[in-house]
């Protein structure tokens, strides 16, 4: 018998169930990481950030906001907790052709109108970078 055609081991029916047994659990444990951490119990808010000015807003009821810009109005609709600006005076409305944001931290940004639009965690308890005393 030639030495390289030689198994180092013979695989049993158990290990390839243990194989299996692996495997299973692998991907049952990828699976309960992944639901859990997108499915956080905290609920999201508009804040919309225009000349150092801060609003935040619920997304719980579907409405449309309108901002006065120095351009004109912009108008952001909020539908089924997630965010879009329909309507700007800007030059090129990337901020229209952004579409829908439904995820924390995705952000909508219109230059001309020096208009920052994003969502965050509201949990409860204010984000603060430091305090100090």
């Amino acid at each position: 018998m030639d030495n390289k055609n030689k198994l180092l081991f013979k695989t049993t029916s158990w290990d390839k169930i243990l194989i299996f047994l692996v495997v299973s659990i692998s991907i049952i444990i990828f699976i309960l990481i992944h639901y859990s951490s997108s499915k956080e119990n905290y609920n999201y808010i508009l804040v919309i950030k225009k000349d150092n000015i801060t609003e935040k807003y619920n997304l719980s009821k579907d409405r449309i906001l309108t901002i006065s810009t120095k351009n004109g109005n912009m108008k952001i609709e909020i539908k089924n907790k997630k965010v879009r600006v329909i309507e700007s005076n800007c030059p090129k409305n990337i901020c229209v052709h952004t579409g829908w944001i439904k995820n924390v931290y995705e952000s909508i940004i219109c230059a001309p109108n020096k208009i920052l639009i994003t969502l965050e965690k509201d949990n409860g308890v204010p984000d603060y970078d430091s305090i100090t005393y």
